[in-house]
């Protein structure tokens, strides 16, 4: 599909590509998927393109390509509502819940026209609600907008899986 967009995207936290695949085929062009998993890595590379594996906390703004946005899928389970065990206990401090901070910092550092990063539908219920405060908290420079997306509906499939979307577009 030729480009008719002028976008560029990093995805942090990328998987074996799926949200990349999307944004590819609507015509915006692939700059890079950072992985932490070297299998999943090697998926993405096969379909999408260049992945750099490796701990999103070791990597550095200034050491990545210029892109206009960047797009991601922080680890969700201990924001699932699958993690109901553990919430029933009292346990909410999954490591990986700090991890979308992380992206916050990737796009502060980056400075992209915008950004888009998706995650359990949970993140919006008052159970993570500092999460998600302390998330918008950490991108001033950035108009964030976050709902709950049903994507069968979205997409015209037919399937209920909902999830958190944020979007942020940097402020003029």
């Amino acid at each position: 599909m030729s480009s008719k967009r002028n976008c560029s995207f990093i995805d942090l936290f990328a998987g074996a590509g799926g949200l990349s695949l999307g944004f590819k085929k609507s015509g915006c062009k692939h700059i890079l998927g950072i992985e932490l998993d070297p299998r999943m890595a090697g998926t993405y590379r096969r379909n999408i393109g260049p992945v750099l594996v490796k701990d999103i906390r070791k990597v550095h703004g200034s050491n990545l390509p210029k892109a206009t946005l960047i797009i991601g899928g922080p680890p969700c389970q201990g924001f699932s509502s699958a993690n109901f065990k553990n919430w029933n206990q009292g346990i909410t401090n999954d490591p990986r819940n700090n991890l979308i901070f992380e992206f916050a910092r990737i796009v502060e550092e980056k400075k992209p026209k915008a950004f888009l990063m998706e995650n359990a539908p949970t993140l919006m219920s008052s159970r993570f609600k500092s999460f998600l405060q302390k998330f918008e908290r950490k991108l001033p420079n950035y108009d964030i907008e976050c709902r709950i997306v049903a994507l069968g509906d979205l997409a015209g499939l037919p399937q209920k899986r909902r999830r958190t979307i944020c979007i942020g577009k940097r402020k003029a």
